[in-house]
């Protein structure tokens, strides 16, 4: 699949393409906002802004800390490793936008 920054929510579209040139392989993203019609979200779309990335479960620690530091004081980051089926995923969750 290829990558269009113009897809991207506006409100995350500069910490995506941040994360990214970070090398960090982004897989969901969103403002928590735009896909809205009439002020309803679509199903499966959450309300909150958010870029989720995959890696794996041996580097999961070592790129959460790395996430961090790429991302500084602009929001909360989460790493979570789902032993089921080996998925290692990281989350941010920006509050600013990038450089503020």
């Amino acid at each position: 699949m290829s990558f269009n920054s113009d897809d991207i929510d506006p409100g995350v579209r500069d910490w995506v393409l941040r994360i990214r040139s970070f090398g960090f392989i982004t897989t969901d993203s969103g403002d928590g906002t735009s896909k809205a019609v009439d002020g309803v979200l679509p199903e499966g779309a959450v309300d909150y802004p958010h870029v989720h990335m995959t890696c794996t479960r041996e580097t999961l620690l070592d790129e959460a800390d790395r996430l961090l530091r790429v991302v500084m004081d602009g929001g909360s980051v989460q790493a979570s490793y789902d032993p089921v089926d080996g998925s290692a995923l990281l989350s941010f969750f920006p509050h600013t936008e990038p450089g503020e």
